[in-house]
């Protein structure tokens, strides 16, 4: 039996094609729970991939739909810029914002990123947020800021603002294609 296509976990399988379409354009990686044993539940945790042609959603001027879970455990989603370094997904977030105090106190966080070219082509990343830093978001800012906004850099800074660098480890990860 294979799991859902709506259904996402951490890493632990992987089936490739669409359920209506044998060999098609998409791809789950990671089993939900239901699909392990008890004993494998710690994979869930895992350092997810994110395929190499997936990439250019997170460098290009996609905006990124981050879910953070609340104090009462009700989810908060926003659009924002996003940012990666490899191995992690980085958001900068002024640190009085709800979904900076969120990620701070409950780590574990979901981002959709939608293809503005095609509609059909996203990528959902469910991940754990590992650390958050202070240090050097003033230039991390501007150089989104030239990527999304193609200006010479970030045009709203205020005196005393204080922001963020959310790192964001990947632990499960869908996508479609698009070319269905």
């Amino acid at each position: 039996m294979r799991p859902s296509r709506r259904r996402s976990g951490g890493t632990g399988g992987r089936w490739k094609g669409s359920p209506r379409t044998p060999g098609g354009a998409s791809e789950f990686v990671g089993f939900p729970s239901a699909f392990m044993p008890a004993v494998s539940m710690l994979r869930l945790m895992a350092p997810a991939q994110i395929p190499s042609d997936m990439i250019d959603l997170l460098e290009g001027d996609a905006l990124g739909h981050l879910a953070t879970i609340r104090a009462d455990g009700s989810p908060h989603v926003t659009p924002l810029w996003i940012d990666h370094d490899g191995d992690t997904i980085l958001v900068d977030v002024r640190v009085d914002r709800v979904k900076a105090a969120n990620m701070r106190e409950r780590p574990t966080v979901a981002l959709s990123i939608v293809d503005p070219r095609n509609p059909y082509r996203h990528l959902d990343i469910t991940g754990r947020v590992v650390s958050w830093s202070e240090d050097g978001w003033r230039e991390h800012m501007n150089a989104l800021a030239r990527r999304y906004m193609k200006a010479d850099g970030y045009p709203w800074f205020f005196e005393g603002e204080r922001r963020q660098i959310f790192r964001i480890e990947p632990t499960g990860v869908h996508y479609e294609k698009g070319d269905e």
